[in-house]
């Protein structure tokens, strides 16, 4: 394995640093929209409904849940496949989790709650998976590092060369979804909506994002 160093990490130079930029503005919304998904109580990614088992479980906040879950992933993908790590890894190892633990905590302390009726909380649940998938685009299409679950996900399909990667990916994510209820948790159509929206959402922001954000 190569040697790494801490400037590894670090953006260098304007461009990056504008990239930096946008994937911290990516990670911070995608803990706000987890926040607001975890209000909706619609489900949400397949990672972070199994990590929101997990805390329940332990007592913990979902950023600690994350921070550990994370930790054990970064430990792989650092060992098999380690070009993969960047500044984003950690942004997102860190933040998301707690970020939406912030967001969770100011929506209690106000009062905040999602809409009950059935066409408002399917209008509050289609703008916060929005707001998820967007970020979430924002942040990888950043290229500075891959989210060790992302990032896990190619350290299996080089194993298993034989299958197609779209497969590997989807079992990886059904997998989650089904330790979430080994776990006693909950998984809704929040769920499955980004596991088939990601992949498409990542190309078209991508996109916009490269002709706009990204250049100069």
């Amino acid at each position: 394995m190569p040697k790494m160093s801490f400037t590894d990490f670090l953006p260098a130079g304007a461009y990056r640093l504008r990239r930096a930029a946008v994937m911290t503005v990516g990670v911070l919304f995608m803990g706000f929209a987890v926040a607001a998904l975890v209000l909706a109580d619609l489900g949400t990614d397949p990672f972070t409904t199994a990590c929101l088992a997990f805390a329940a479980r332990m007592g913990w906040l979902l950023g600690s849940a994350e921070l550990l879950v994370n930790a054990v992933m970064f430990c792989l993908v650092l060992w098999q496949d380690p070009h993969r790590i960047g500044l984003g890894t950690l942004a997102n190892m860190v933040l998301v989790g707690y970020t939406a633990d912030f967001f969770g905590w100011v929506f209690r302390l106000y009062g905040i709650t999602a809409p009950t009726g059935g066409a408002a909380r399917f209008v509050f649940m289609v703008a916060a998976l929005a707001v998820f998938v967007v970020a979430a685009s924002l942040y990888m299409t950043a290229d500075l590092g891959t989210a060790p679950y992302d990032a896990m996900s190619f350290v299996l399909a080089t194993t298993l060369p034989h299958l197609p990667f779209r497969a590997v990916r989807m079992a990886w994510d059904a997998a989650w979804v089904v330790l979430t209820l080994v776990l006693g948790g909950s998984v809704g159509p929040v769920t499955i909506g980004i596991m088939l929206l990601m992949g498409p959402a990542v190309d078209l922001v991508g996109g916009w994002a490269k002709r706009t954000l990204y250049r100069g």
